[in-house]
């Protein structure tokens, strides 16, 4: 049993972060949740279907991979999770998960760490798909390019679902802004923005992009991404 016990948190552990893959069994039968505050990155590659279009299934799915792998590795190192892959999507949460005790961190002091670790993995991000692009362009392939959007506040996080199908997930009003700040990347051309809700220092520096609320509810800043990490 013991044997078997291990298996199965070796393979699931490839699923979920080990925080996660300790709440999930604990609370396997149950839907339950807690509300944390935290920062959500939500990224997406840029006109992927057209990409998809011009590789063979086996050729996409190896490639996403591969930028998955990297991406990954980056949020993880950084202090974040991955919550889930949407398609080619990326939707992680820099927070305390260990949902089985209270954060001991004050709101101030949360937005302040986990807006410089979800801040400092973005910009990675950003470098290493440069580098990614690059060997990719001198093999003859297609490129991919993101938009990233940052967004901070309080985070239902938990098990949800029925009888016979659970889901570790995260939702509410920040992941659904998170995801709306990363959509007007596109707008406006820039790969990093974040809501006021992130705090910026000398090392990430936040350019005030518009305060128009018709946009956003809140002041939208973009991050230099030609700047090293």
């Amino acid at each position: 049993a013991a044997i078997e016990l291990s298996s199965m948190k070796d393979t699931f552990g490839q699923y979920v972060s080990q925080d996660i893959l300790e709440y999930v069994l604990e609370h396997s039968k149950k839907s339950t949740v807690s509300e944390r505050y935290g920062v959500v990155l939500f990224s997406d590659i840029r006109n992927f279907t057209t990409l998809m279009e011009a590789n063979t299934s086996k050729e996409t799915v190896a490639k996403l991979n591969e930028y998955f792998a990297q991406m990954a590795s980056i949020i993880e190192r950084n202090g974040g999770y991955i919550n889930k892959f949407i398609g080619d999507a990326i939707l992680a949460v820099f927070s305390d998960i260990n949902l089985n005790e209270e954060s001991n961190l004050s709101k101030q002091e949360a937005r302040r760490i986990y807006s410089q670790r979800a801040l400092k993995a973005a910009k990675e991000m950003s470098v290493v798909l440069k580098k990614m692009n690059k060997n990719w362009s001198e093999n003859k392939e297609g490129e991919f390019h993101i938009g990233i959007g940052l967004h901070a506040g309080n985070i239902i996080m938990g098990n949800v679902g029925s009888k016979n199908r659970m889901e570790f997930t995260c939702l509410g009003k920040t992941v659904s802004e998170a995801m709306d700040v990363e959509d007007l990347t596109k707008k406006y051309g820039h790969e990093i923005m974040v809501s006021k809700t992130i705090i910026g220092d000398e090392q990430n520096k936040l350019v005030l992009l518009t305060e128009d609320t018709k946009v956003f509810s809140q002041p939208l800043y973009y991050v230099d991404t030609q700047e090293s990490v």
